[in-house]
C-alpha cells in the first residue's frame, strides 16, 4: 500500500456546510439551532437559529443558497440576518443541549460588553507630520504641533459597530 501525502494548506473548518445538514432534516432545519466551530474559541455562546432556507439545488456540492437566521454572537442578540451557509464548519445542536445555549444568552438589547470608547482624532504618521512642519516653516505659517491630527470617524449605524 502506498503512502498518502497531502499537499497544500490544511483547512481550518471542521463540520459540514449548512445545506448539507439541513437537507437531511425535517422541515429543512427551520427552527433548529446551529453552531460554528470557528466561534467555539469565545467563552460566551454563539449560535444561529435558522429561520429561512433556500438551497441552490443546481450546485453540485450543495453549498450555495440563501440562509437567514436569528444570530446570537457572544451571548448578545443581533437580530435576523443572512448567514454564510457555504462555510463547512456548521454543527447541529441536539435538542437536549439547546437549553445550555439559551440559558447563557443575554436579554435582548444587552451586549456582552460596553462599546469601546475611541478618540475623535488620531495622530498623523510621523513622516507626514515632519513634512507638514517643514513645509509650514518654509512658508512662514504659524502652527501648533497639537493641531496636526486626523479626524477619526466610526460607523455607528451598523449592527456590529461601536459608538464613539
Amino acid at each position: 500500500m502506498s503512502k498518502i501525502e497531502y499537499v497544500g494548506r490544511a483547512g481550518r473548518f471542521v463540520g459540514k456546510s449548512l445545506p448539507q445538514i439541513c437537507l437531511k432534516l425535517k422541515n429543512f432545519g427551520i427552527g433548529r439551532m446551529f453552531i460554528r466551530d470557528t466561534y467555539k474559541r469565545y467563552p460566551e455562546v454563539t449560535y444561529y437559529v435558522l429561520t429561512e432556507f433556500q438551497a441552490d439545488m443546481s450546485d453540485e456540492y450543495l453549498r450555495r443558497g440563501i440562509f437567514k437566521a436569528d444570530v446570537v454572537f457572544r451571548g448578545g442578540h443581533y437580530g435576523n440576518m443572512e448567514i454564510p451557509g457555504h462555510k463547512e464548519d456548521f454543527q447541529l445542536v441536539p435538542k437536549e443541549e439547546e437549553n445550555f445555549f439559551l440559558d447563557r444568552t443575554l436579554p435582548v438589547g444587552k451586549k456582552w460588553r460596553e462599546p469601546t470608547k475611541v478618540s475623535k482624532f488620531v495622530d498623523l504618521p510621523p513622516l507626514l507630520k515632519e513634512m507638514l512642519i517643514q513645509e509650514a516653516k518654509e512658508k512662514n505659517i504659524q502652527f501648533d504641533v497639537k493641531e496636526f491630527k486626523l479626524p477619526f470617524s466610526v460607523k455607528t449605524n451598523d449592527t456590529f459597530s461601536h459608538a464613539i
